[in-house]
C-alpha cells in the first residue's frame, strides 16, 4: 500500500511576514527615538566632554543595539523554525520563510519525530536526525502538529523498512 505524500503548513506565512515588517518598523522608530534622546542627553553633559562625532557614534550604537534586540527577540520567539513540511518519497522538505529557503532531509536520516508544547496551547514539531541536527517548526495548533508528527513517523518507519531491504537512497540536498 502506497502512502500519500502529505503537506503541512504551520502558522500563517503571510501573517508572519506582515508581523516581521511591523516589528521592523517598530524597532526602527524606537531606535530613532533612542538615538535622538541619547544625543540630547550626551549634549547636555557638556560640549567639551563628548564631541559631535562621538555623540553620534554612541547614540547610533545604542539605538542599533536596541533595535537588534527587539528584532532578535521577535525572530527567536515567533519566526525561527520551518513553516511548511512536505513528505516526499524518500525525503522530507522543510520550508522556511525568513530567510526564504528549503531544506531537504532524507527520511533515512531522521532518528526521531516528536512534538513539544510551547505556550498558550501552541506546539512545535521537532525533527531530530541521526547526525544530531534538530529542526523545529514554528508555533502551531495542537491538531496540525499532531497530524504532521504522526504522518511523518509513519513515513520514517516505512523508509526504514525500505532502507533495510536496500531500496532507499541516502542523499542530502541543501
Amino acid at each position: 500500500m502506497a502512502l500519500q505524500t502529505p503537506s503541512y503548513v504551520f502558522g500563517d506565512p503571510l501573517g508572519a511576514t506582515v508581523a516581521f515588517v511591523y516589528f521592523t518598523v517598530l524597532a526602527a522608530v524606537i531606535g530613532g527615538v533612542v538615538f535622538h534622546l541619547t544625543g540630547r542627553w550626551l549634549r547636555g553633559l557638556g560640549s567639551g566632554s563628548v564631541g559631535r562625532l562621538q555623540r553620534g557614534l554612541i547614540s547610533g550604537t545604542i539605538s542599533l543595539g536596541l533595535a537588534g534586540v527587539i528584532l532578535g527577540a521577535f525572530y527567536a520567539s515567533s519566526l525561527s523554525g520551518f513553516y511548511g513540511l512536505e513528505v516526499k518519497h524518500d525525503h522530507v522538505r522543510l520550508q522556511y520563510i525568513l530567510p526564504g529557503r528549503m531544506k531537504e532531509v532524507p527520511l533515512s536520516h531522521i532518528a526521531d519525530v516528536s512534538r513539544i508544547p510551547t505556550f498558550k496551547g501552541q506546539w512545535r514539531c521537532v525533527i531530530a536526525t541521526s547526525s544530531g541536527r534538530v529542526y523545529y517548526s514554528v508555533h502551531a495548533g495542537s491538531v496540525a502538529v499532531h497530524e504532521a508528527v504522526q504522518s511523518l513517523r509513519r513515513h520514517v518507519a516505512t523508509a526504514g523498512g525500505r532502507q533495510s531491504r536496500g531500496l532507499s537512497s541516502a542523499r542530502v540536498r541543501e
